[in-house]
């Protein structure tokens, strides 16, 4: 059986598609570039004035899986390596579950409706009620691991469905749900008309670009971390990619040391068996 491999996976510097600078890793979309395996790849040292006044600052790179068709199963980043008594580094992602809607106006009665998310297809049959619909389109959901429907009732004729995306499929961001044929007829014209609540994240997501250093990014959890905790991601399919923050914090007073720095390793399961992938070290100096 095939399965994903070290080479599949690369920690990509953000900042565009042509960034080559660790200074400019400040989010927006990921670089070609990878994140150089050696000190002062993402951090440049802290100067002795620095670590006399404190300092907080940010980078961003990405995690990407380049296999064609295998997927690292409950990815998850942490801290593997990191030196004590200078700056310190924390891990942080944005985390949000995806949801769509599906609004259906013309006081609908019956027929059934077809819909594609990426390369699946679901369906709905209305049999007499909104609450046929849902229980159809969420029979048809679950049998994809797509997740839970709810029904939102507006006034008159317009019913909306409400998709949130769970289990393997949450925190990931999709391909809008599109329509593909509908036999659906009401009491008049009836229409479909499909929006995205809520982007789901980290993963499939593409990074705030930050305007300076020591901004920090807004929607962003940092954990504070030890070399035996970690963040968990998700599963990372053929072509996902990630975003991770990284705060490095030199408290004020800080005692300058060489080769303050720290280790990230991403670690999965490609079914059955552990992948462990560290990234280059993050230099801290200080």
């Amino acid at each position: 059986m095939a399965t994903i491999s070290n080479s599949d996976i690369s920690f990509l510097l953000s900042g565009g598609s042509t960034n080559a600078n660790p200074d400019l890793s400040l989010g927006g979309s990921p670089s070609s570039n990878p994140v150089a395996g050696n000190l002062n790849s993402l951090f440049r040292d802290v100067t002795p004035e620095e670590a006399t006044a404190g300092l907080v600052e940010y980078r961003c790179f990405y995690i990407s899986n380049s296999s064609e068709s295998e997927t690292l199963r409950g990815a998850a980043v942490q801290i593997s390596v990191q030196a004590t008594g200078g700056a310190f580094v924390d891990l942080g992602v944005s985390r949000a579950t995806e949801s769509q809607r599906i609004e259906i106006s013309g006081g609908v009665s019956s027929g059934s409706a077809e819909f594609r998310l990426g390369d699946a297809s679901f369906s709905g049959v209305w049999s007499g009620s909104a609450e046929s619909f849902r229980i159809s389109l969420l029979e048809s959901l679950s049998s994809l691991g797509l997740g839970d429907m709810v029904v939102e009732r507006s006034s008159g004729s317009t019913d909306v469905f409400t998709l949130l995306f769970s289990g393997s499929l949450d925190n990931k961001s999709h391909p809008l749900i599109e329509l593909v044929e509908s036999s659906l007829s009401g009491a008049s014209s009836v229409s479909i008309s499909i929006s995205r609540v809520t982007t789901g994240s980290p993963i499939n997501t593409v990074a705030p670009l930050i305007p300076t250093k020591s901004t920090p990014p807004a929607g962003v959890t940092f954990l504070t971390t030890s070399a035996s905790s970690k963040i968990t991601i998700g599963d990372l399919g053929s072509g996902d990619s990630v975003p991770v923050w990284i705060r490095r914090t030199t408290p004020e007073g800080t005692e300058f040391k060489e080769d303050d720095s720290a280790t990230i390793r991403l670690s999965g399961d490609p079914f059955g068996s552990a992948v462990q992938n560290p990234a280059p070290p993050s230099s801290s100096s200080s």
